[in-house]
């Protein structure tokens, strides 16, 4: 409990003091500014000085009093004028007052401090006076005695820690307590009688004390502040120690340390706590992240391989995401279509309608319409082609979020060529049978004609010229038979394939001939065939080889009539036997086809064997002649090779594995 006067009646004096101080300065700052210069200034002083209600004296560079008032002179006990401050002064008190002088010089202003003087301690303001070249001339000091007002501050704060809830202690270097609450005397285990003087941390275990009285040292010896923690009885202890500055001699040292004390036990469990929940929480959040990111780019996945494009745009159209399907439909990349208008990819005389769709979708976004049934519109490539796309369109609302249209495009370009291609084929096929019907009438009228051509051979036995025309005749008439012979053989339908058989290269070869070397002649091509002697056996079926030898001799033809100009048109087949080669195992038959036309373009060589790619024009081929004869190739355990450089003809090569038979040479 705090004796004497109460914590209301200090206050009450503090302000009054503070008061009092504040006039002083006022006075001293008027008295001042009115001081002259000369030999007169003691006589000025005095008038001034002896009138002011606490100490004044005024004193020169030297330290020798100019000039003082009677409080002044009954503290130092004798008449201080003409006299130093060390004459009249302890020691202490001239150090304080001369460093207060120091400050106040060099922030030339007035500077105020608590200096011990006999009685007691009192409240100093020095304010320095300079000469005309800036130099220290006089100092002014008035001083108010404030010990009571100390003591009633030292008696409020006992009083305030002995009521603390927190451990405080005030320590001086011999860590003697000088200052402690209750809460303190409970933590350093001091006895009910009291702990003494000497070392505080004694009564405690040795290893706790030696830590506490380590950090108590080193803010003596480093003037710093000092933080640390430790553990008593199971509970956990935050200890701050801080500094208290003290004057020896005008140089700040610490003169005493104030340690508080605070058990952070619960906060300490609790900081555990959450650290662990927060451990879990990040590794939950980490595994929901983890399996976000994985649904994610499931997602992604999901939608870049759907065959399908799709695109989603925001309301004015601009395209926010698409797919890898829908760059493919205009031939761009995605980063290329992204931020552009969604209307700029369609045909230009499509646009209005399916912007007109999609404001129509746009005002209704709130009804449960769903894809609207498809349209047709036509998107431009960036090479100026179009695609005929059906398009799926509608508007989507993700909850309170913004409107989203999408637009599922499915490109039918390539499917209607292949309907349109086979609707010529089925055409193809019953030309086929027309010929095939033609063919078989013309073989009646074929045979009738050999027929006479024979009778004539029998009766002319007189005119060598009848007998040359009869044979002529004879010799016409049975190359018509063989070619209608051969036509009707290709266009025989053929359920099961026969089971293969021998068969002469060189005759099958011979036999496709015979049904394209007339109109070859006929369109100025220069068919050279060169085979080598004797049999070319391989195994395999007759009408595929010829159906193969037939597409290749076709795509030959087409090349050489697409020559502009007189240029030379010639195609030269070479059947001969080889050496064994790196795609066959044993000998083989090879036949080559080389035409002289402007070869194929490198760009699209390895395509050309695709189904349905075809460089022909516009319903002028399937694209399916030279996939087929590379699977039939294939079949009979053979390989067939496109050579181009694009510039000066192609050449096409079937190998086949050669049977070779006793009688064969």
């Amino acid at each position: 409990m705090m004796a004497g006067r109460s914590s209301h009646d200090t206050g009450e004096e503090l302000e009054r003091l503070r008061e009092e101080v504040r006039l002083l300065r006022e006075a001293l700052r008027l008295a001042s500014s009115t001081l002259p210069t000369g030999p007169d200034v003691a006589g000025c002083m005095s008038d001034i000085v002896h009138a002011l209600p606490v100490l004044a004296f005024c004193c020169d560079t030297d330290g020798r009093v100019v000039t003082a008032n009677s409080r002044f002179a009954a503290m130092c006990q004798c008449s201080p004028v003409s006299r130093t401050l060390r004459d009249v002064l302890p020691t202490a008190t001239v150090d304080e007052l001369l460093c207060l002088v120091e400050r106040a010089w060099q922030a030339q202003d007035v500077r105020s401090g608590v200096v011990p003087m006999p009685p007691g301690l009192f409240q100093c303001v020095v304010q320095p006076r300079l000469d005309a070249a800036g130099r220290l001339s006089r100092v002014l000091c008035v001083g108010h005695d404030v010990s009571g007002l100390l003591r009633g501050n030292h008696e409020l704060v006992h009083a305030l820690v002995g009521a603390s809830p927190v451990t405080t202690l005030l320590l001086d270097r011999e860590c003697t307590v000088l200052l402690g609450n209750a809460s303190a005397a409970a933590l350093m285990l001091w006895p009910p009688e009291g702990q003494g003087d000497g070392d505080c941390f004694r009564f405690l275990p040795e290893d706790i004390a030696a830590r506490r009285r380590e950090e108590v040292l080193r803010c003596f010896e480093t003037g710093c502040a000092v933080e640390f923690e430790d553990t008593q009885d199971g509970r956990t202890y935050h200890h701050f120690v801080r500094p208290i500055p003290a004057r020896d001699h005008g140089a700040t040292v610490v003169g005493e340390v104030a340690v508080y004390s605070l058990d952070v036990t619960l906060p300490r469990r609790a900081e555990a706590d959450l650290r662990a929940a927060a451990r879990l929480h990040a590794a939950l959040a980490e595994a929901s992240s983890r399996q976000f990111d994985r649904q994610s780019a499931l997602l992604d996945r999901v939608f870049d391989e759907v065959p399908a494009g799709i695109c989603l745009m925001d309301i004015t159209g601009r395209v926010l995401h698409l797919n890898r399907a829908m760059a493919d439909v205009v031939g761009a990349s995605e980063t290329e279509l992204v931020g552009t208008d969604c209307f700029a990819m369609l045909h230009p005389a499509d646009r209005a309608a399916a912007r007109a769709l999609f404001m129509h979708d746009l005002e209704n976004a709130g009804s449960p319409e769903g894809f609207h049934e498809l349209k047709e519109y036509r998107f431009l490539r960036k090479d100026g082609t179009a695609r005929e796309c059906q398009v799926a369109s509608a508007m989507l609302r993700d909850g309170d979020g913004p409107i989203l249209g999408m637009a599922v495009v499915t490109d039918v370009t390539e499917m209607r060529r292949i309907k349109a291609e086979a609707a010529r084929m089925g055409q193809l096929a019953t030309i086929g049978e027309l010929a095939a019907g033609v063919a078989h009438e013309i073989n009646s009228p074929a045979n009738a004609i050999i027929n006479c051509a024979d009778l004539l051979m029998e009766d002319a036995f007189d005119s060598a010229m009848v007998r040359d025309m009869a044979r002529r005749i004879r010799s016409e008439g049975q190359r018509v038979a063989a070619i209608t012979h051969n036509l009707l053989a290709f266009a025989r339908e053929r359920k099961p394939p026969p089971p293969p058989a021998l068969v002469d290269v060189k005759v099958v070869l011979r036999d496709t001939l015979e049904l394209t070397a007339a109109q070859m002649r006929a369109e100025g091509i220069l068919l050279e065939v060169s085979c080598s002697s004797g049999a070319l056996h391989v195994l395999g079926r007759t009408r595929e080889l010829q159906q193969v030898f037939l597409n290749i001799v076709s795509n030959a033809r087409h090349a050489l009539n697409a020559i502009p100009g007189s240029a030379a048109r010639c195609l030269s087949i070479n059947a001969e036997p080889r050496a064994p080669g790196s795609c066959v195992s044993g000998p083989v038959v090879s036949v080559s086809f080389r035409d002289t036309g402007g070869g194929i373009d490198p760009s699209i060589r390895d395509r050309v064997m695709e189904p349905f790619f075809t460089t022909k024009g516009e319903g002028r081929g399937t694209g399916l002649g030279l996939s087929i004869s590379n699977a039939i190739i294939e079949d009979h355990g053979g390989v067939l090779r496109i050579e181009s450089d694009g510039e000066t003809g192609t050449c096409v090569t079937v190998e086949l594995p050669q049977m070779v038979e006793d009688g064969d040479a």
